[in-house]
C-alpha cells in the first residue's frame, strides 16, 4: 500500500473544508462559512481564497474597510485572480473611493478580458462619476461578451437615459423585458423614461413596478379605501399622501 505524503492529506483536507465552506457560504450561511475560513485561516495563514472569500463575507455583511484589507491580503499572495480585484472594487465603492474601485475594476478585465460582471460594475462606477461616455462603452463591452446580460442592458438604459438618448434608453429597457418580463427594474426606470417622454399612461403603469425594487425606500401606505385607478373623481373625494417627499403633495393637490 503506498501512503500519501502528509502535505499531500493536509491540502485534500484544506480543499474539502473550503468546498463546504462555499457551499454554506452560497446558500446564505455566512456565519458558518466565515468560521470554516478561518479555521482554514488558522492553519494555512496565506492561503489566498479563504482570505479573499473572508472579505466578501464582510463586505455582505457591510464591513467594507475589512473586506478591502482582507482582499487586498489575498492580492498580495495570489495577484493573478480577476475576481479578486472585482471584489476589492466593490468594497472602495461601497466606502466611497471611486478612484480606487475603477482602478480595481480596470485591473480585473486587464487579467481577465472577458470578464464581463467586472465591465458591468466598471460601468457602474464611471456612471457614478458622470463619466457617461465611458460609462456606456463599458455596459456594451459586458454584453458583447454575454448578450443574455439583462442587469447590464438595464444599466445601460439608465446611462443612455442619463446621456439623453432617450430612444436607445427605450430599446435597452424592452430588451430587458424581452428577456425577463418580471424585471422590477427595467419596469420602474422604462416608466420613468415614459413619463420624461409624455407618454403618461404607460409611465404611470410601468412606475408601479417600484413597489417590487428593492432599493425603493418609499414605505407603500396600506389604506382599507382602494387605489385610485384613473378613473372621474367628480363627487368623489381622493386622499394624497407623501410617497417621496412633501413635493408630491404640493404638486398633486394643486392638479
Amino acid at each position: 500500500m503506498v501512503r500519501q505524503p502528509l502535505a499531500l492529506i493536509q491540502r485534500a483536507e484544506i480543499d474539502e473544508k473550503l468546498r463546504k465552506a462555499v457551499d454554506l457560504h452560497r446558500s446564505g450561511q455566512l456565519e458558518r462559512a466565515e468560521q470554516i475560513y478561518r479555521e482554514i485561516l488558522c492553519d494555512t495563514p496565506k492561503h489566498a481564497d479563504a482570505l479573499h472569500l473572508l472579505g466578501v463575507v464582510a463586505y455582505q455583511v457591510g464591513k467594507c474597510a475589512v473586506a478591502v484589507d482582507l482582499v487586498s491580503q489575498a492580492i498580495e499572495i495570489d495577484p493573478k485572480q480577476s475576481s479578486y480585484f472585482n471584489n476589492l472594487g466593490n468594497a472602495f465603492k461601497k466606502l466611497g473611493n471611486l478612484g480606487e474601485s475603477t482602478q480595481a475594476y480596470y485591473r480585473a478585465i486587464e487579467i481577465e478580458p472577458d470578464y464581463a460582471e467586472a465591465y458591468n460594475n466598471l460601468g457602474n462606477i464611471l456612471a457614478e462619476q458622470d463619466r457617461l461616455a465611458e460609462s456606456i462603452d463599458a455596459y456594451r463591452q459586458a454584453l458583447k461578451i454575454n448578450s443574455g446580460y439583462s442587469e447590464a442592458y438595464n444599466n445601460l438604459g439608465s446611462a443612455l437615459q442619463l446621456n439623453t438618448d432617450f430612444k436607445a434608453a427605450k430599446r435597452a429597457y424592452c430588451k430587458v423585458l424581452e428577456m425577463q418580463p418580471q424585471f422590477a427594474a427595467a419596469h420602474k426606470n422604462l416608466g420613468l423614461l415614459s413619463l420624461l417622454m409624455g407618454d403618461f399612461q404607460n409611465g404611470w403603469r410601468e412606475y408601479e413596478w417600484r413597489w417590487q425594487c428593492d432599493d425603493f425606500a418609499s414605505k407603500r401606505h396600506r389604506f382599507p379605501q382602494p387605489f385610485w385607478d384613473g378613473s372621474s373623481l367628480n363627487q368623489k373625494t381622493i386622499l394624497i399622501w407623501t410617497e417621496q417627499g412633501v413635493g408630491d403633495e404640493i404638486m398633486f393637490s394643486s392638479m
